[in-house]
C-alpha cells in the first residue's frame, strides 16, 4: 500500500487540488496540518474539519511542537481534540507529541482512542 504525504492548507486551494490528484490515483493520502506554518487558529478549526471530512482522508498527522511568538497558532493539540471527536473513524497522529507540554498532551488526549504519538523531539 503506497501513501504520499501531503501539507493541508486552507488557504491555498492548491492543496484540495492536490489531494484529489492523489485520490483519483487511487493512492492512500496522509494529510499534514502543520498549525504553525499555515498560521492556523481556533478560529479555523470548523474549516478544517469541513475539509477533512469531504475529502475522506483517514489519518491525518498534526504538527503539536510549539514554538515561536505567535501563540494563537499553539493549537496543535486542541485541533488534534477537535477533530478526534468529530470524526471518530480516522485517525489522528499528534507530530511531536506536545513538544515541551507532552505530559499534558497526553492527559488531554489519553481518552479519545483515534488519537496516535510520534514522539520525535530535537531541541538545539
Amino acid at each position: 500500500m503506497a501513501a504520499i504525504a501531503g501539507i493541508l492548507d486552507i488557504r491555498n486551494s492548491k492543496t484540495l487540488e492536490f489531494i484529489e490528484k492523489v485520490q483519483q490515483e487511487k493512492l492512500n493520502i496522509i494529510v499534514k496540518i502543520h498549525p504553525r506554518m499555515t498560521r492556523i487558529k481556533r478560529n479555523d478549526f470548523e474549516d478544517i474539519y469541513k475539509i477533512v471530512k469531504s475529502t475522506g482522508v483517514q489519518v491525518v498527522l498534526i504538527d503539536d511542537f510549539i514554538y515561536g511568538p505567535e501563540l494563537e497558532s499553539h493549537v496543535g493539540t486542541e485541533l488534534s481534540i477537535y477533530l478526534a471527536e468529530r470524526l471518530p473513524k480516522a485517525k489522528f497522529v499528534l507530530a511531536h507529541a506536545g513538544g515541551c507540554d507532552m505530559l499534558k498532551t497526553f492527559l488531554l488526549t489519553r481518552p479519545l482512542k483515534n488519537i496516535y504519538y510520534d514522539y520525535s523531539l530535537t531541541i538545539h
